[in-house]
């Protein structure tokens, strides 16, 4: 990014955000740290961690649901991403 006072051309830090997981509405995971990255990568990200869990969890009951919400360093929600399992017999 160009700082105009000095007509420089500086690097201004990536944005951090935070990524929570639940598993059927319980927290599994809450993000202490966080992770800097672009705005635009996140939500490739938020639903690449949906997946990864969701492999490692399933087959566990007939249904099922897994959310991953996006914090920003200001702890405000900008993201959510939630994948659904429900089965039954017919």
């Amino acid at each position: 990014m160009k700082d105009y006072a000095s007509g420089r051309l500086r690097w201004l830090p990536m944005p951090l955000y935070f990524f929570d997981v639940t598993d059927d509405g319980a927290v599994n995971h809450s993000d202490p740290l966080g992770t800097d990255m672009s705005k635009a990568d996140l939500a490739e990200e938020a639903v690449a961690m949906i997946v990864s869990i969701a492999s490692d969890r399933l087959p566990d009951g007939m249904t099922r649901v897994f959310a991953v919400s996006v914090r920003d360093d200001q702890n405000t929600v900008v993201f959510r991403a939630s994948l659904s399992l429900a089965a039954s017999w017919q």
